[in-house]
């Protein structure tokens, strides 16, 4: 009888995990759970938009209401394996997922970033960017400035290139495209110096000063109808996690 209460428990587990309604991702944000505004939204999308441009670095953001009574670990592991966020040659992507009612988050790293985005990593991402944005209510712009440093760790790495290049943009490594990346990363470290003589004010912005501190001057560059164009959106690449990663609360 013993064995038959818990064969019984052991399926009811199995069939919630995959009872659980996976949101449909149908761009680099999907915002289920209402916590991204538009503006938001427009700038997220495209610093992932540039991200896969310069590196084929496969970015997915997903917010959601409920975990639906499972870890948030397994769901992000399911949800990456179902969308398929990163290249299937080099498996190079990320999600950020956000469960709004449970108060948790995630990133989630493909296998082909655990060596640059290792779990020690994606914890300093979360605590030191996301969890202080998310408790003031700033959701969109903690994973922005996320997906920044992100940025800043992949750009100008061999080991993240996929052979497949992107489908929409066109990866291509261009004089300009090359100082425009070193202009950025020269004042992502200026304001990585700058918060940590400032850290004792607990400045709001931890790590990136820079994106506020002009004004929006990146979103205005490559954000809106003149960056990139449209969504140009058409599916990720079929990478798979590898398990690694953050899961934090906030």
């Amino acid at each position: 009888m013993k064995k038959i209460i818990i064969g019984l428990l052991f399926f009811i587990l199995i069939f919630s995990a995959y009872a659980v309604d996976y949101p449909s991702v149908t761009d680099f944000v999907t915002d289920t759970a209402n916590l991204i505004s538009p503006d938001d939204e427009v700038k997220i999308t495209q610093l992932a938009k540039l991200i896969e441009q310069q590196t084929t670095v496969e970015v997915a953001v997903v917010t959601v209401p409920s975990l639906e009574g499972i870890s948030i670990e397994e769901y992000a592991v399911k949800l990456f394996e179902k969308i398929g966020v990163g290249k299937k040659d080099i498996n190079n992507g990320l999600l950020i997922l956000v469960a709004k009612d449970d108060r948790q988050y995630r990133i989630e790293v493909g296998y082909g970033l655990e060596g640059i985005i290792p779990d020690i990593t994606a914890r300093e991402i979360g605590v030191k960017i996301l969890e202080p944005n998310f408790k003031a209510g700033n959701f969109g712009q903690g994973i922005y400035d996320a997906l920044g440093y992100v940025y800043g760790l992949v750009s100008n790495n061999e080991e993240v290139v996929s052979k497949y290049r992107s489908k929409y943009y066109g990866y291509t490594k261009t004089k300009s495209s090359n100082i425009i990346i070193y202009i950025l990363l020269f004042f992502i470290v200026l304001s990585i110096i700058s918060s940590i003589t400032r850290r004792k004010h607990k400045s709001r912005v931890m790590f990136f000063p820079f994106f506020w501190g002009f004004g929006g001057g990146f979103n205005r560059g490559f954000g809106g109808s003149g960056g990139f164009g449209g969504s140009g959106f058409g599916g990720f690449g079929g990478g798979f996690s590898g398990g690694g990663g953050f899961s934090g609360r906030f």
